[in-house]
Order: C-alpha cells, then structure tokens, then sequence
C-alpha cells in the first residue's frame, strides 16, 4: 500500500502526507527535521518495515509539499505545530501509534506532549534530538545565517554544507542530491520562524508515561550527542541507543541497525499493549 494524502493542520494549512505499508497494523508516525522532508525516510517506508507495520510521514509545514504560510507567526508558536501533528492523528484515524521523531520532530513531538499529552500513543523514538538549544552543533550554528538568507546563491551553499554536515561520512551522490533538493523546497519563511520559537524546557518530559527510544550518533555534528544524557535524565521508562561512527542521520548511515533497534522496540511495546 502506498498512497499520498493531506490533511488540514492548525489554522487550515494542508499538510502533505504518504501512507505505506499494512492497513490496520500497528501504526508508526514519521517526523522529520528543520528543512527537511517526509522523503528523508524513504529507507524505512519502502522497505522492510511496510510488510509489518502501517506508516505514515508527512511534511511539516513550511517543507516539501506542505503549504508554506509566508507569515513567520505561522511558525513561531509551539501550539501551532503541536496541532498540526493532533490532526495528522486524528484524521488519519490511528489508534495509539509511535511517533517516531527526527532532529526538529523531536520539539515538535514534545509540543504535541505539552499541548495533547501521551495518552493517546504507544510509545515515542527520539532520534538526534536536543535537549536545549545549546545543543546545536558547528555543522548547523554555522549555517544558520547563509541558510536564511534572502541571497538564493548564499543560501544554496549554505544548504549543501548543512546536508554535507549532517552525515559523519560522504553520502552517495543520489542521496546528497535528493537531500539538497528537498531542503532547498522548504520555505525562507519557516527556516526564519523556526528560529522564533521559544525553547522547550526538557523537564516537561517527566510527565511522559509511554516507553521512549532515544538513538544518536556519536559523531553528530548537528546536536550534540550529550544531548541524549540531558533528554533521558527527565524520562522514566528510557532506553538509550548510541550509534558509534555515525552523524545525524543513524537511519541513512546506519539503516538496518536503525531498522532492527525500532522494530524490537515496537514489537515489545506492541506485545505489551495486547
């Protein structure tokens, strides 16, 4: 099954969004990045885990296909993308999926937990997530200035040396190519407005009740990887996966490591849940 969608976010944005995999197994939810696109996940939603699991990604707003608001208070409230992630759930009609969060999905995810709670997900996976953002790295704090600008040439570089960045060894050319491309759809005004935002205080975690996977890599440029330690201090019921060798993108880098560490997370949470 594969099949691309939108549904209608906080305040009437579209956000785009695919479905793969097995219709009324057990769901996960894909959240990606800062400039990023549901396309980041492809590894995982072509592959072995759409014969197990229904999977759902969407872009957020602001990237890929997703409407892009030109006012940067579309992005600057944390209500805003906690809201629209409720209504990808509810509109979907998924019954206690895991979230499955990368990078920026991480604060989006713990929005949605300040604003809706947990009570309605099975489990969480935070993947190269901060804790606060002194967290972020050289390979994006660097970039930040070249990555908002208003100077297209400027800005392009700085996309590519921020995708370069992102992981610890070269990607193939495919990959950096498509990357590139997908960053460069996200709009100046949510890479600017993301910026706005106010931080998110880590021990607003202590109230989550699910079971959470965190999994970094060591060699990750982008968020720091102590930020792991600073994220499950707060949690209770945590398990701690770091990737040795590997940036900020474990589930490229590392895919069937990734792939084999979240399907026996989910199995266990799903067998619990029975």
């Amino acid at each position: 099954m594969k099949r691309d969608f939108r549904c209608s976010g906080s305040g009437g944005v579209r956000l785009a969004a695919s479905e793969y995999g097995v219709a009324g197994a057990p769901a996960l939810v894909f959240v990606h990045g800062f400039s990023q696109s549901r396309l980041c996940w492809k590894r995982q939603l072509c592959g072995d885990l759409a014969r197990r699991f229904h999977l759902i990604a969407y872009d957020l707003r602001g990237h890929g296909l997703s409407d892009k608001p030109a006012d940067l208070a579309g992005y600057a409230s944390r209500r805003i993308w906690a809201d629209d992630l409720r209504a990808m759930l509810e509109q979907s009609a998924l019954a206690r999926p895991v979230l499955i969060a990368w990078s920026f999905g991480v604060e989006v995810v713990r929005d949605y937990l300040h604003f809706h709670g947990d009570r309605g997900l099975a489990a969480i996976v935070f993947v190269a997530g901060r804790a606060t953002p002194a967290d972020v790295g050289p390979g994006l704090a660097d970039e930040v200035a070249g990555l908002c600008s208003e100077d297209i040439e400027a800005n392009i570089a700085a996309t590519v040396r921020f995708v370069r960045n992102c992981s610890a060894t070269p990607l193939a050319p495919a990959d950096l190519i498509e990357f590139v491309a997908f960053n460069c759809m996200a709009s100046l005004s949510a890479r600017i407005g993301i910026r706005q935002r106010a931080a998110v205080p880590p021990d607003e975690l202590a109230a989550v009740s699910v079971p959470v996977l965190i999994i970094h890599g060591d060699e990750d440029r982008i968020i720091n990887p102590a930020a792991t330690d600073r994220l499950a201090t707060h949690l209770t019921d945590v398990r701690v996966e770091r990737y040795a060798g590997c940036g900020h993108l474990p589930f490229i880098e590392q895919q069937q490591r990734f792939d084999a560490d979240l399907v026996a997370f989910c199995d266990r949470v799903f067998e619990q849940q029975a």
